[in-house]
């Protein structure tokens, strides 16, 4: 259907619709479009409950404004996605819209206050940091504006009632992202207000291209009939004979007999693959005999791995293996030019590279303005402990800067420039009283630092002499990387960041050395931390070692259970839980598997350290958020 897609869009005048049954084929249909096409896709979502009342902060809702404002503009995308859902789901007026909407450009005079009203009667929220959709700041002569359909917000600088700049910046860092000379701001249109539809918006030349229309129609009722009040939405029939005015394709699996212009494309759809290493070159070599075979993977590090891997097959010495980098859902073979497409998760039988999501409003430093509240305690680097009393506008060097208000002992007021908030923290403490405020001029903070600085060094002192004393001990030197380490690590369905495959390799040299491996791994969550973990257990496993994870949490423990589960589950390796969610007679019988060596990878909680669990060979030790 993507390759279908991307060549009618090559063709069409005007905007391309391709309608699917499913929401989650709009997804996957949008990843598969880059593979054969450069135009990027817009995608017109469906809400999964419909809002009952006015909301300007509501995301869907905002990239559905953003989608039809695109439309009703010479910016339009040639590819739209929709789902059946997503089209039964009504669209403000056109008309309404442009009055809901309000265009500002740098050398307009305007009113603040005016413009405030106007933004509060239309459902945003005055706030004295904008975070949010649907939210603005007014800070003396700076407007802060997040619009719903907007991916940043906008900073309007003006000059008495003239704009002078706008610009847009991220939330996070303040820091500025582009320059503009003009914006659009829409407020929320009401529930009752949206009886409109998609089509309504369609500039002329439009086609629309129907994927599989009898289970369109199914879909289409069968959400309408999980609704409490279906009146609120278009008919599906009124959708159908919104669509089919316009130039329409329709694109079955298995096309029925028909009276209009039929096309049957010679597309195969391709065999499943199953097996270790050894089998899966077998199946490729067979399944691709003859013809030009397409490898899609999702990274470039994958497209390496799996190049070495299948390096040995009779179609890479032909030279008729290929690995284009993107994405493909199902593999397919086209007949006619004896070319065969498949997908590196079809291959592994794993499924695809979960969708990036592109996020309106990021997270924020600890340190960021934005996470203080007028009140709070901080912690000024060279001053000590004050109190945040908001923000001020001051005047420097014939400009305007703002700058985050401290009160210190006696009253005492410093003023840092939002340039320099890393000179600012917020106070974290671990005793239940509240520290005094720090005075400036005084000792208190300096012999506080110097408390702190002997603590720190003595604690290095005791970690460089364990560290030591570790370093004088034999340990555990493993073997090189078998052919099983390479596949599992081929396996891997994302690209690894410079900084993890840098880890990967530090942690496979040390687990080398015939000295014990003492390595503390650092990142944010989402980060890879448990992929460069699961790399050491397997390679502690494949020498015949046992390994121990260590967990803070059942719940955790029970996700990394599932994890490394899944991970393992093509070689013979057992991972087992020691949790409360075993019962004793399961506890007692894993921890006599584990004393015998059958178990090679065991997880759990502060259970592990307990006196009866008992380990024959014990290898590796993974202990996470200690």
């Amino acid at each position: 259907c993507a390759l279908a897609a991307a060549a009618l869009a090559e063709h069409v005048p005007g905007v391309l619709v391709v309608v699917c049954p499913q929401t989650s084929q709009v997804d996957a249909l949008s990843d598969d479009l880059e593979l054969f096409t450069a135009l990027e896709p817009e995608v017109f979502p469906a809400w999964e409950r419909l809002p009952g009342e006015q909301l300007v902060y509501d995301e869907v809702g905002g990239r559905r404004l953003a989608v039809l404002k695109l439309l009703r503009s010479d910016r339009a995308a040639k590819l739209l996605l929709a789902s059946i859902q997503s089209l039964l789901q009504p669209a403000p007026p056109p008309d309404l819209l442009a009055v809901k909407t309000r265009s500002l450009h740098t050398g307009q005079e305007i009113s603040l206050k005016e413009l405030a009203e106007w933004l509060l009667a239309g459902g945003f929220h005055n706030t004295t940091a904008v975070e949010l959709p649907g939210e603005f700041s007014i800070r003396g002569g700076i407007l802060d504006i997040f619009a719903p359909d907007w991916t940043y917000p906008v900073r309007v600088e003006l000059f008495g009632e003239q704009i002078e700049s706008m610009r847009r910046f991220e939330v996070a860092t303040q820091r500025s992202l582009a320059t503009v000379d003009s914006i659009e701001i829409t407020v929320a249109v009401a529930a009752a207000e949206q009886g409109s539809h998609l089509a309504d918006y369609l500039p002329p030349g439009s086609w629309v291209l129907l994927v599989e229309p009898d289970e369109l129609q199914e879909q289409g009722r069968a959400y309408l009939e999980r609704l409490e009040r279906p009146q609120q939405l278009h008919s599906v029939a009124q959708v159908w004979q919104r669509m089919v005015q316009f130039p329409s394709v329709t694109a079955w699996s298995i096309a029925p007999g028909s009276m209009e212009t039929t096309c049957q494309l010679r597309i195969e759809s391709v065999e499943r693959f199953g097996g270790d290493i050894a089998q899966l070159r077998v199946q490729l070599d067979e399944v691709g005999g003859g013809q030009e075979v397409f490898v899609v993977c999702q990274t470039e590090a994958e497209a390496r791995r799996l190049a070495e891997l299948f390096a040995s097959t009779r179609l890479a010495a032909e030279g008729r293996l290929h690995y284009p980098i993107g994405t493909l859902h199902n593999g397919f073979r086209l007949v006619a030019e004896g070319i065969l497409l498949l997908s590196s998760a079809e291959i592994f039988r794993r499924t695809s590279l979960p969708r990036a999501v592109r996020r309106r409003v990021s997270g924020r430093a600890i340190d960021s303005f934005l996470e203080l509240r007028e009140g709070d305690l901080v912690v000024h680097v060279a001053h000590g402990v004050a109190r945040y009393r908001g923000l001020k506008l001051l005047e420097k060097q014939g400009g305007v800067e703002e700058h985050l208000e401290l009160e210190f002992a006696e009253r005492t007021k410093v003023y840092v420039p939002v340039s320099k908030i890393g000179l600012v923290q917020k106070y974290v403490g671990g005793a239940k009283s509240r520290p005094k405020l720090a005075r400036i001029g005084g000792r208190l903070w300096q012999r506080q630092k110097a408390r702190v600085e002997r603590a720190v060094t003595d604690l290095a002192a005791e970690m460089l002499e364990l560290q030591a004393l570790r370093m004088s001990r034999p340990g555990i030197a493993f073997p090189p990387d078998t052919e099983w380490q390479r596949e599992f690590d081929a396996a891997f369905p994302y690209q690894e960041t410079p900084d993890q495959l840098a880890t990967i390799d530090a942690i496979k040299q040390d687990m080398c050395r015939p000295r014990p491996m003492d390595r503390l791994l650092c990142g944010d969550v989402g980060y890879g931390k448990t992929e460069v973990a699961l790399r050491a257990a397997f390679k502690a496993v494949m020498d015949g070692k046992q390994v121990a994870v260590v967990v803070p949490t059942t719940i955790l423990a029970q996700q990394h259970y599932a994890v490394f589960a899944e991970r393992f589950a093509r070689f013979p390796v057992t991972v087992e839980l020691l949790s409360r969610f075993r019962t004793p007679a399961e506890q007692k019988e894993i921890l006599a598997q584990t004393a015998a060596g059958l178990v090679d990878v065991l997880i759990g909680t502060h259970r592990l350290l307990a006196r009866d669990v008992v380990f024959r060979d014990l290898g590796l030790v993974i202990i996470d958020e200690e």
